[in-house]
């Protein structure tokens, strides 16, 4: 029984081994036979080649705003912005565009206090940007700061003020 499967075996690579090259049948066009090239990558609406946030056209107070948020609601000097996308993303796009020393981390997202915006020109607005996480995503929370007052009260005015309202 090995003599006959080894045997077949032989005779079948006798009749396997051709010295003709394979051809092409004449009515198939080469670009059947040839791998399709692959497809050109689709630019992700959200991110860039390098796998940040893409930059948006809105800019609140000198600082330029990502893709992929949606306005929650707004009031004066107050933007709440929610998004799918997650809060990690959202730190490594604005912590580039703040300038600030006062940066607290909380859980994925962070806090930037009294920051300025890198690109702003003119009069600077501070900022306090809030990135939170939420059960749906992140929540980009973002106060301008009111500028002090041209001429401040003096401590003795204040005092004066205080003690009228007192009597009041």
């Amino acid at each position: 029984m090995r003599i006959a499967l080894a045997l077949a075996l032989v005779l079948g690579l006798i009749a396997c081994k051709s010295d003709e090259p394979v051809r092409v049948s004449e009515g198939l066009p080469r670009a059947y036979l040839e791998e399709p090239p692959a497809p050109a990558p689709s630019a992700h609406p959200y991110y860039d080649e390098s796998g940040s946030l893409r930059e948006s056209d809105e800019v609140i107070a000198g600082l330029r705003l990502p893709v992929g948020m949606t306005l929650h609601f707004k009031e004066d000097r107050r933007h709440v912005y929610n998004s799918h996308l997650p809060p990690r993303d959202f730190v490594r796009y604005f912590g580039p565009r703040l300038f600030t020393g006062d940066v607290r981390l909380v859980g994925e997202g962070a806090v930037y206090r009294d920051a300025a915006p890198m690109q702003a020109k003119g009069a600077i607005v501070k900022l306090e940007v809030a990135i939170r996480e939420t059960a749906r995503g992140s929540q980009v929370d973002i106060r301008e700061i009111p500028p002090p007052p041209l001429n401040p009260k003096s401590a003795a005015e204040l005092s004066e003020l205080l003690k009228a309202e007192a009597y009041e």
